[in-house]
């Protein structure tokens, strides 16, 4: 059923779930990028990414872990 949508919106963490795990990101978009971290950022961005879009708001503290 996934197959036939253009875009899937999960949390980062998510795209390593059994229903995703064989899926390529062509193009990821990170919102709210100064709040996650690079490793949790790189889940996503390793399964094909051609073009990574990072969006974050700079007046925000980056959260700390």
């Amino acid at each position: 059923m996934m197959a036939k949508y253009n875009i899937v919106i999960a949390y980062p963490g998510a795209v390593c779930c059994d229903l995703l795990k064989n899926y390529a990101f062509t193009r990821v978009l990170v919102e709210g990028a100064n709040q996650i971290s690079e490793i949790m950022s790189l889940a996503a961005i390793v399964k094909g990414c051609k073009k990574l879009y990072l969006m974050g708001d700079p007046y925000l503290p980056r959260m700390a872990i």
